[in-house]
């Protein structure tokens, strides 16, 4: 018991200094309550310190920089898509604003954030109680540019999301590093789900 007091300790001051943060599925009704709450670090530079300079840094010491700017080249793709990750929900704000009264009009979303359970975890989870209206985003740092069958599976994993009232009201948004195939924005247009490539809304 002591030594989980002094762990909750430490990481309340991590928290509070913006070092980690406690990350809860987004549709839990009692977040504070929950169990489910995972701590990562979410300061990038921490972040980065850890995984490169912490870890390596025997070969530092010996001045082999070389070998630590390969590894860091070889992770680039994987810590790129783990940031594109965390700031689409910035993204689906922002988009959700500027379009609310024209082609989307969508009242305000009150949270965001990933969301998971024992069957599996969805990117993006946007709320709306008020009108029980719910989003949810799929997002890929890829070469290759996102097809339908990604839209499949974010609309199979979404049924197994327990949210919301009786014919809740649900949206669907792709993010991508490298556009869209031509049947993906075909169906898009047809059944209104948000394309951003990169940052920007299609």
């Amino acid at each position: 018991m002591r030594i989980k007091g002094i762990v909750s300790r430490y990481l309340s001051i991590l928290d509070s200094i913006q070092i980690t943060k406690k990350e809860i599925p987004v549709t839990e009704k009692v977040p504070e309550k929950s169990r489910k709450g995972i701590y990562r670090i979410d300061d990038n530079f921490v972040r980065f310190w850890f995984r490169f300079v912490f870890r390596h840094r025997s070969l530092l010491e010996e001045n082999r920089m070389d070998k630590v700017i390969l590894k860091v080249r070889e992770a680039m793709p994987g810590l790129l898509a783990e940031n594109y990750e965390r700031i689409s929900s910035e993204i689906l704000m922002d988009a959700l604003a500027a379009e609310r009264e024209e082609a989307y009009p969508i009242a305000g979303f009150e949270y965001y954030g990933r969301w998971w359970d024992k069957t599996g975890e969805i990117d993006l989870v946007a709320t709306n109680s008020q009108t029980n209206e719910i989003i949810f985003g799929e997002v890929k740092w890829s070469n290759k540019p996102v097809g339908t069958n990604i839209y499949v599976d974010l609309k199979r994993k979404s049924h197994t999301v327990d949210w919301g009232k009786q014919n809740r009201k649900e949206y669907f948004a792709l993010f991508s590093k490298s556009g869209f195939t031509p049947a993906m924005k075909a169906k898009a247009k047809k059944e209104r789900v948000y394309l951003f490539h990169k940052d920007k809304l299609l």
